[in-house]
């Protein structure tokens, strides 16, 4: 989620310093709140100005003050408008979802229909026409961005949490990050490349030191014996088990006489892994 070079340049742009932070810059870092409309800062823009109080953060009326709070007075979430469908128009829980669900898709019958029905009822609440009509204009901007919160606190946390194992823990990180795609060669290969290019250590596989999987001592990753070719689970077992329990192999000797109890460790195991 955040490791293009785009998003790391709007990261520092924005600097944040807490969790919300991070929830609005995924929601942001999208086109429809990255793009510029009639000359207008885009709301990304608009959002970056008001957190680093370069830009009053006013709402769009006194009532949605505490629904959009937490975002400097801009809607950037489905849920903040479902709320402010809520105290503004007195929808309930299925009408507040029907309309974001109406507003979101590009129907513009259902669009329409929406927007009118929450017109009504803001001007049955009491609420001024002309209000209720700027409402239902900028509403027709927010449809182009809004996100769902649920989605950008899930995906930000994982990203924090990643980012804090690459920062304090990158060994470990990079070594079960390996083990997780072994069954897929391609994106492998792009690991290991950015794992090298960030200064990591990676050493070929170790009779004494590699594990079936790639493992890490805290200052190198070793690559697993499962890269061998023609290995096999069978004959990698036994001699990591006989490892395990006898010691380290002390020189090519040792380790074929150790091994000339398996059958599975045949001579053309043994020819690969030299």
């Amino acid at each position: 989620q955040y490791d293009s070079a785009g998003i790391r340049g709007a990261a520092r742009a924005l600097g944040p310093d807490k969790f919300d932070h991070l929830m609005a810059l995924n929601a942001l870092y999208r086109p429809g709140p990255m793009k510029k409309v009639g000359g207008q800062p885009s709301v990304m823009e608009q959002y970056f100005e008001r957190r680093h109080g370069r830009q009053p953060s006013d709402t769009w009326h006194p009532l949605l003050d505490p629904i959009f709070k937490a975002t400097y007075g801009l809607p950037l979430y489905q849920e903040e408008v479902m709320e402010m469908t809520k105290v503004i128009a007195g929808f309930d829980d299925v009408e507040a979802d029907e309309y974001r669900a109406a507003i979101g898709k590009k129907d513009k019958v259902k669009f329409a229909a929406a927007q009118e029905k929450f017109k009504k009822r803001g001007m049955e609440r009491g609420h001024a026409e002309s209000l209720m009509e700027s409402f239902v204009k900028k509403l027709e901007g927010f449809a182009r961005y809004g996100w769902n919160s649920g989605h950008s606190a899930a995906y930000s946390y994982i990203s924090f949490v990643t980012a804090y194992l690459e920062t304090h823990y990158p060994m470990e990180y990079y070594t079960q990050l390996l083990n997780v795609n072994l069954d897929d060669n391609d994106k492998l290969k792009v690991l290991l490349a950015s794992i090298i290019q960030k200064g990591v250590k990676l050493l070929p596989p170790h009779i004494n030191h590699s594990g079936s999987m790639f493992q890490t001592d805290g200052t190198a990753i070793y690559m697993g014996l499962f890269s061998v070719r023609q290995l096999g689970e069978s004959a990698l077992d036994l001699i990591i088990a006989d490892r395990t329990a006898e010691g380290p192999y002390k020189n090519y000797v040792d380790f074929h006489l150790r091994m000339a109890k398996y059958g599975k460790v045949n001579k053309l195991v043994k020819e690969n892994l030299v």
